[in-house]
């Protein structure tokens, strides 16, 4: 992923893709991830990474989610990936609409 990123954030300096950033700084950003093996804890050093990321861009990173599963729909049964789901899809609503719905 970092030389992905090196490489990725290079190519925006030299061939002049400002307009791009610029436009990318206007974004409020999260990360959403699973992983199998102690999820919340091996996945920082991921959620870090985007960080920076992020702050090259100047985009605002508001929040990430990381759950447990190591198959199609097996983070479901992850009930804390779960209320941390339904919390970001109520803030993403309140962002939408300006309105703070309720629990």
């Amino acid at each position: 992923m970092k030389n992905f990123i090196d490489r990725w954030s290079q190519t925006l300096i030299e061939h002049g893709r400002s307009a791009f950033k610029q436009q990318m700084a206007k974004k409020t950003v999260y990360v959403a991830a699973v992983g199998d093996d102690d999820p919340r804890l091996k996945g920082l050093p991921l959620i870090q990474q985007f960080q920076y990321i992020f702050d090259f861009m100047n985009m605002t990173f508001d929040g990430y989610l990381l759950g447990k599963g190591n198959k199609p729909g097996g983070v479901v049964t992850d009930r804390t990936a779960i209320v941390s789901a339904n919390e970001l899809r109520r803030k993403l609503a309140e962002a939408e609409t300006g309105q703070k719905h309720g629990k």
